[in-house]
C-alpha cells in the first residue's frame, strides 16, 4: 500500500473547508474529470442566452455569432476525436 505524501492532505484539508467548493491538489486531479465537450456547452448556452437578449445591429452580435460557430466546431470535434 502506498502512503499518500502528508502535504498532500495538508493542502486538501486546508483548501477544502467551508464548501466553497472541491480544490484537490494536483497529485489528485486525474483525466477522469468533465469532459472538455462538455464545459464547451456550457459557454455555447450562455453565448446562446446573451445574443437572445441582443439587438442584430448591435455590433456585438456578430462578435457573439463567431464566438458561436467557432464553440460549435470545437465541440464536434472534441466529442468525435
Amino acid at each position: 500500500m502506498s502512503k499518500i505524501n502528508p502535504m498532500w492532505t495538508a493542502h486538501n484539508n486546508l483548501h477544502n473547508e467551508g464548501g466553497e467548493g472541491y480544490n484537490p491538489h494536483e497529485q489528485y486531479i486525474t483525466e477522469s474529470g468533465e469532459p472538455t465537450w462538455s464545459k464547451l456547452m456550457d459557454r455555447q448556452h450562455k453565448v446562446e442566452r446573451i445574443m437572445d437578449g441582443t439587438s442584430i445591429d448591435d455590433p456585438r452580435y456578430a462578435e457573439l455569432a463567431a464566438e458561436l460557430a467557432t464553440l460549435k466546431a470545437a465541440i464536434k470535434l472534441d466529442m468525435e476525436g
